[in-house]
């Protein structure tokens, strides 16, 4: 499970940013089930979002094939952390509930998919990565480009046990 996942162990230098959550909180946040949802718990129960202090990669290539010109890695700054209460601020990080609220609000593209997904990761540029609410799988949009979605791993657990320091 999750509560023994360590970062470190994959040489990737992570910083837990926000205050330890309860199981009744991120439930609170995120009501409804999807595949993958158990490592979710897990993880933030164990990390509450985060920064990676010196860059950290997944390298999608390694369990897709990637077309010509597509992403064969992707960069990861940090995860979202759930809130403990409303209106709960914590430096350098965004909640998952901002951001998803962000999101719908302000780009048009997303907000029907935003109703199936939502955001718990992003790059240094603030493009996000999401959770499809019904499959499990892990997509990223890249606003600042074509805004396209980009399948990145099939589950969570897949995705955080992919991710590389940055080389």
């Amino acid at each position: 499970m999750a509560g023994n996942f360590d970062f470190t162990a994959q040489g990737v230098s992570f910083v837990n940013s926000a205050g330890q959550v309860t199981q009744e909180q991120i439930e609170s946040v995120l009501p409804f089930h999807f595949d993958g949802k158990e490592f979710f718990v897990e993880f933030y129960l164990s990390y509450n979002g985060g920064i990676f202090l010196n860059g950290a990669r997944f390298y999608r290539n390694k369990i897709h094939r990637i077309q010509k010109g597509g992403y064969t890695s992707v960069e990861i700054e940090g995860f979202y952390f759930i809130p403990r209460f409303e209106g709960e601020r914590v430096p350098k990080l965004m909640s998952i509930p901002e951001m998803w609220r962000i999101n719908k609000k302000s780009f048009k593209t997303l907000e029907l998919f935003s109703k199936a997904h939502f955001p718990f990761a992003a790059d240094a540029s603030g493009n996000n990565y999401w959770i499809d609410i019904e499959t499990g799988k892990i997509k990223y949009i890249a606003m600042d480009s074509d805004g396209s979605e980009v399948e990145v791993a099939p589950s969570f657990s897949i995705f955080c046990r992919g991710i590389q320091p940055e080389s």
